[in-house]
């Protein structure tokens, strides 16, 4: 009799365990973790996004002039030029797809095509010197000019602007909400990426002005509009970057995306055409130079209907290079080599988009 006992004291205590971790699987105790499904990844979201973009880009070169020009002989005077290209702004449509055929794995393209009317560009034509007191034409005297203007050329800008960009995402991170009433409130993922860009602005300058003319240091056109003017100028910028994205659900309607890259090696070239220099080929000009390339944006969207969102935001896009060259190639053969020691480009704005996923 004991052992019977034994024997059914023993099966209650089995079917009691197995009834408490059945009970524990289906109803977890309070601090401890729900494991939430994982989220059905999209096969592909499209985005059209209307950028309005202000654009501005600037190059800088220069050649060390040789000692014998000044009295008396004088080392370390630089002679350059600076073109200043301003209000490039357009309303720049970017079409992207990003295909996700493996959770956390995507990749991105997205091509942009814009053209602007309004620009305006300045050709600066200057000295530089440290320390240095130079003694120029007609009694003028100038003391340590810092790109001190001898010459000043306007014009009206026209032109176009492309870009084409790939990007390859990681997920590096993704939050997992604890209970099933947070599946909606704020969580967040972090990706990785790589990506290769490729950006081009050309120009056509027209309607020329000489707005200073001094003639102290080597002759300039007199003051005043001056006819026959249509110049080009090509400026590209392309290369590698990599950097970090940023998705956070901030409720069932809304959500927000921000964005940082870095190309610390990207490319620039540039091709000038001046059709009032008969001396110089076309392109008359060639530069290069590498440098870093940085973009930022940020995104809120709104989800109005199933897989449709609207979306609003701000993106950066800024380039500078410190070094580089210039050559200038003349219709006899000969060349000459600057030094490219500055290029900026900016293109900054706000935007609206539409976005839809499959």
């Amino acid at each position: 009799m004991p052992n019977i006992t034994r024997k059914y004291a023993a099966v209650v205590a089995g079917l009691a365990a197995q009834l408490a971790l059945a009970s524990f699987l289906a109803f977890p105790a309070a601090g401890y973790s729900w494991d939430p499904p994982q989220k059905k990844p999209f096969l592909i979201k499209t985005r059209v996004r209307y950028w309005w973009a202000a654009s501005s880009a600037k190059t800088r070169a220069y050649v060390l002039t040789p000692p014998t020009l000044w009295t008396p002989p004088t080392d370390n005077i630089a002679m350059g030029r600076t073109d200043d290209f301003r209000r490039m702004d357009t309303s720049f449509p970017l079409y992207s797809a990003e295909i996700e055929p493996v959770y956390g794995l995507s990749a991105e393209f997205e091509i942009g095509d814009s053209s602007f009317r309004n620009g305006s560009s300045a050709q600066h034509s200057w000295l530089n010197s440290d320390n240095r007191i130079l003694y120029l034409h007609d009694d003028v005297v100038w003391i340590t000019p810092n790109h001190q203007d001898y010459s000043l050329a306007t014009a009206k800008l026209t032109g176009s602007s492309k870009q084409y960009s790939a990007n390859l995402y990681m997920r590096l991170y993704k939050s997992r909400p604890k209970h099933a009433e947070e599946m909606d409130e704020f969580n967040h993922s972090i990706d990785l990426f790589v990506g290769y860009s490729w950006y081009e602005t050309k120009t056509s300058l027209t309607n020329g002005y000489q707005a200073l003319s001094t003639g102290f240091f080597v002759p300039t056109p007199p003051t005043g509009p001056f006819g026959g003017m249509n110049s080009t100028a090509k400026m590209s910028w392309y290369g590698w970057r990599a950097g970090l994205r940023e998705q956070a659900t901030l409720s069932d309607k809304f959500s927000a995306e921000g964005k940082v890259s870095f190309g610390p090696g990207v490319r620039f070239t540039g091709e000038d055409f001046w059709n009032l220099r008969a001396d110089l080929m076309d392109p008359g000009l060639r530069q290069t130079a590498h440098g870093l390339l940085t973009e930022f944006s940020t995104t809120v969207s709104w989800n109005v209907w199933e897989q449709l969102d609207l979306e609003g935001g701000y993106m950066v896009w800024a380039y500078q290079a410190s070094s580089g060259s210039e050559t200038a190639y003349y219709i006899d053969g000969t060349t000459q080599d600057m030094t490219l020691d500055r290029v900026r480009g900016v293109r900054k704005g706000f935007f609206l988009a539409l976005s839809w996923k499959y």
